[in-house]
């Protein structure tokens, strides 16, 4: 089942380096996974997680906003 997650909440499904499938609602305020757990690799060069798997619930320090997001 789909999943939303908001553009104001810092998880992995709204970072600009989850490369995860995911989408945006038509307003551009949710990124949209297929379930609440999909996984994506995170793509930070610095960060501990750099090229492995995270699912889009996760958080870490080294977030920035998706620029896919609107708002």
């Amino acid at each position: 089942m789909a999943h939303q997650f908001p553009f104001n909440i810092k998880n992995c499904a709204t970072c600009a380096y989850w490369a995860g499938q995911r989408s945006t609602n038509f307003y551009g305020e949710y990124s949209v996974t297929a379930d609440y757990t999909s996984f994506g690799k995170c793509l930070h060069q610095t960060n501990g997680w750099h090229n492995q798997d995270r699912q889009a619930c996760f958080i870490c320090p080294a977030y920035e906003k998706w620029a896919a997001l609107k708002k």
